[in-house]
């Protein structure tokens, strides 16, 4: 079974609460959050690694991250192989 260490989990309040994202978007904000570990907030990832531990589908992961980068919860940058994902306050 995989747990995550809550010290290490940053989830903004929002991404409960806010009516405006799906379950799918949810779940791709907490593999996002899950993965990134650095004091910054930001990390390079690629979509088929969120994609392997949220469970959904790679367009699915796609739509939720431009989504969840619409309403100014996370940044992204692309870099030459990845993107650079940054998780805002």
């Amino acid at each position: 079974m995989n747990t995550f260490n809550t010290e290490q989990l940053r989830v903004n309040k929002l991404v409960l609460t806010d009516k405006r994202l799906s379950p799918i978007d949810s779940k791709v904000y907490l593999a996002l959050s899950s993965k990134i570990k650095d004091n910054n907030w930001t990390k390079p990832l690629v979509i088929n690694d969120l994609r392997k531990i949220s469970g959904v589908s790679r367009s699915a992961v796609a739509r939720s991250l431009k989504h969840l980068k619409k309403i100014n919860l996370i940044e992204i940058k692309r870099k030459q192989h990845s993107q650079l994902f940054h998780l805002n306050q």
